[in-house]
């Protein structure tokens, strides 16, 4: 199956650096909102898109972190930067569900 694993932050009411996955369901019925800006193309879009031209992924997830505030800036906050390792154990799990085994770098120049 080919799934296209987005991973952001997106603000919801929830308490900041709380992480929530939400399924293709979610994510292509437009309750999520993955824009910033109204000038800002959104997720949806960019699916509509990849639909036209034949390239559509058969399923979209979302691992999300709720974030302190959407101001631009560079990094990630005190808050944020520690759920990292968290968003990334979910992200490797999702893959493995698909089949997906991932090896250290290390592991991998070794082979």
């Amino acid at each position: 199956m080919d799934v296209l694993y987005v991973i952001d932050t997106v603000s919801l009411d929830s308490a900041p650096g709380s992480i929530h996955r939400f399924t293709d369901q979610d994510v292509r019925s437009g309750n999520i909102q993955t824009r910033m800006s109204p000038h800002q193309v959104g997720l949806l879009e960019i699916l509509s898109l990849c639909e036209l031209r034949g390239r559509s992924p058969e399923k979209v997830e979302m691992i999300t972190v709720v974030p302190e505030d959407l101001s631009t800036g560079i990094g990630l906050s005190p808050r944020l930067a520690p759920r990292i390792d968290e968003v990334l154990d979910i992200l490797i799990k999702c893959l493995a569900s698909h089949g997906v085994v991932l090896e250290e770098k290390e592991q991998a120049a070794r082979a």
